[in-house]
């Protein structure tokens, strides 16, 4: 009743100046109203230790977001796996298994069932740039003894659902930042794409997500032979191309999800600088396929090199741990993520 009579006024005679700032706040009422949908919730219930450079990936067939290793806050590689049911971490026990990781990538084959596992850092070794894969079908990890991508850290991995096959990009093999790109099927490895200057350049802890109702895979960020890149990437199954679409500034170790039900793609975090004054940051924003738009909400602290999954029975993002500037070392925390 008090906006219709408001709404009468203005119709009958309010000046513009009265006028403008009328709408002025009903748009603003309109837009917290959106930002109201989007929002942060942390989960108070721990598991898995501290760390950062952990895998995680969403097996939509048990319903379980799924984590393996990382970099330990007290420092070295982690080697546990857990499970998250919605509720609560649970630690799966499990032997062979990669064994000690950090800064590895997995990808959940839904095809398939099968989570698969690639790379990574494990110190102690001759060569600590790995290049073994591994499978888990639910019940046991298994060693796939198939020529591939060769070994490194920091690289992205994302299942294409359209094509029925795992991509991988990049990384970094102790001397090169890497900018192949390889697929991978029942078959095993292969190559789609050399290093190419039309595509992107070298990169390490970029990150990457499968965008399944535009059917392209989205590519953000990393750190390049150039520095920090601020690039975003699509590749439509055959070849990159860069979109010119501006988002968020230049950075490595943030971490993108796709929300399949929304038809968006979740970026947070991320960290740039120069050490050791390393800025960390803790913006959200949304990819709706062809713009960056950032939500001004709080939610998780600064942080970077944290990990996400898209859990399909909740409908949110669930967020655990990373890099923590504040102690130099990592966090623990879980957070989900409601998009509406």
């Amino acid at each position: 009743m008090v906006f219709t009579a408001m709404k009468k006024k203005m119709l009958l005679g309010f000046s513009r100046y009265f006028g403008a700032v009328l709408v002025g706040a009903f748009l603003l009422l309109t837009s917290s109203a959106v930002s109201l949908a989007a929002v942060w919730k942390r989960i108070n219930k721990y598991g898995p230790e501290s760390r950062s450079g952990h895998a995680m990936v969403y097996d939509v067939t048990n319903k379980l977001a799924l984590l393996y290793g990382g970099g330990a806050a007290s420092g070295g590689e982690l080697n546990d796996f857990w499970k998250w049911d919605g509720l609560n971490w649970t630690q799966i026990d499990c032997y062979p298994s990669p064994g000690d990781r950090s800064d590895h990538a997995m990808a959940y084959d839904s095809n398939r069932k099968a989570t698969v596992f690639f790379g990574g850092w494990r110190s102690g070794w001759g060569n600590p740039y790995m290049d073994d894969t591994w499978e888990w079908n639910g019940r046991i990890w298994k060693e796939i003894h198939k020529k591939g991508p060769s070994g490194r850290e920091k690289h992205a991995m994302i299942y294409d659902s359209k094509r029925k096959r795992i991509v991988l990009f990049g990384g970094y093999d102790g001397n090169n930042r890497l900018s192949d790109t390889w697929t991978y099927t029942a078959s095993g490895w292969k190559k789609a794409a050399e290093s190419s200057p039309d595509g992107p350049p070298g990169l390490l802890l970029h990150s990457m997500a499968y965008d399944a109702k535009r059917d392209q895979i989205v590519l953000f960020g990393g750190y390049s032979n150039s520095g920090y890149n601020g690039d975003t990437w699509l590749w439509n199954g055959t070849k990159w191309t860069k979109s010119a679409a501006k988002g968020p500034s230049p950075r490595s170790g943030a971490f993108m999800c796709n929300d399949a039900k929304a038809g968006i793609i979740l970026l947070f975090g991320g960290d740039s600088g120069a050490w050791p004054n390393y800025t960390y940051h803790k913006d959200t924003w949304i990819w709706n396929g062809s713009n960056w738009t950032q939500l001004k909400i709080s939610g998780p602290s600064s942080r970077s090199d944290h990990r996400m999954v898209y859990d399909s029975v909740s409908g949110n993002m669930f967020l655990f741990g990373g890099d923590d500037p504040k102690a130099w070392s990592a966090l623990r925390d879980s957070w989900t993520f409601t998009y509406k």
